[in-house]
C-alpha cells in the first residue's frame, strides 16, 4: 500500500492541477499545481503561527458582499464582535473593527447596502492606545486594503471576498490574516469567527495537509 507521502509526491509530480472531492463536495485531495493556481502557499507573506481567535481578540473585517465568498457569514454572526444583527443584511457590504466576544467594547463600523457600493467605502480608527487602522473596500477596482500603521494586507477579487485579520487581544501583535486560497483552507471569515483553527503562514511554516474539510 502506498503511503500518503509517496502519493502526494507522486501527485505534486503532475504538471496539471488535481483537486479530487467526494460525493458530499468535500475537498480531499489536490496538488502543487493547484496550491501555484490558486496562490495557496503557506511560505510566502508575514509570519504568523497556527491558532484561533479568543476573547478579547481585535477583529478587522471588510466584506464587500456579507454571506458571500466568506462562508456564509450572516448579519448575526456579526454579533461576536458587538455588531447589533439589525445593522446589517445580506448582500451588504461592511467594513468594521472590533473585539471579539467582548460586550463591553463599542465596535466600529460602517454598512452600505451592496447595490450603492459605487464609492470606495472606508472606515479609520485608532485601536490600543495608538495602532491606526485604516479599512477600505474599492468594489470598482475590486480590492480591498486593511492597513494597520504601516503594514498593509491587501486582496483582490472577482465578484465577492470576506477579507480578515486579527490581532492578538493582549499584545496587539498580528495574529492571523487572509492571503488567496483562504477558501481551500477552510479559512473563510465566518469559519474563523467561530472558533476554527487556522494554519501557520510565512517563509519557516509547513506545507499544509491536503486534507482541508468540507469546503469547495
Amino acid at each position: 500500500m502506498f503511503s500518503s507521502m509517496y502519493f502526494k509526491y507522486c501527485l505534486d509530480l503532475i504538471e496539471d492541477g488535481i483537486i479530487v472531492v467526494d460525493k458530499d463536495k468535500t475537498i480531499q485531495v489536490y496538488n502543487k499545481r493547484v496550491r501555484e493556481i490558486f496562490g495557496i502557499d503557506p511560505h510566502t507573506g508575514e509570519s504568523h503561527p497556527p491558532g484561533r481567535i479568543a476573547d478579547g481578540d481585535i477583529v478587522i473585517l471588510a466584506d464587500n458582499c456579507l454571506g458571500a465568498d466568506d462562508g456564509g457569514l450572516a448579519a448575526q454572526d456579526l454579533n461576536i464582535i458587538g455588531i447589533p444583527s439589525r445593522a446589517a443584511n445580506a448582500g451588504d457590504a461592511i467594513v468594521a473593527v472590533g473585539r471579539y466576544n467582548a460586550p463591553y467594547e463599542t465596535p466600529y463600523y460602517k454598512v452600505v447596502a451592496g447595490s450603492n457600493l459605487n464609492t470606495p467605502l472606508t472606515l479609520s480608527c485608532c485601536i490600543n492606545k495608538g495602532d491606526n487602522v485604516h479599512v477600505s473596500i474599492e468594489n470598482f477596482l475590486k480590492f480591498i486594503t486593511i492597513r494597520i500603521n504601516d503594514k498593509s494586507y491587501e486582496m483582490s477579487y472577482q465578484i465577492a471576498i470576506g477579507h480578515l485579520v486579527i490581532l492578538d487581544g493582549k499584545t496587539g501583535q498580528l495574529k492571523f490574516y487572509q492571503t488567496r486560497g483562504y477558501t481551500a483552507r477552510g479559512e473563510d471569515a465566518r469559519h474563523i469567527l467561530k472558533g476554527k483553527d487556522f494554519l501557520a503562514k510565512g517563509p519557516n511554516s509547513p506545507i499544509p495537509p491536503y486534507y482541508w474539510g468540507k469546503h469547495c
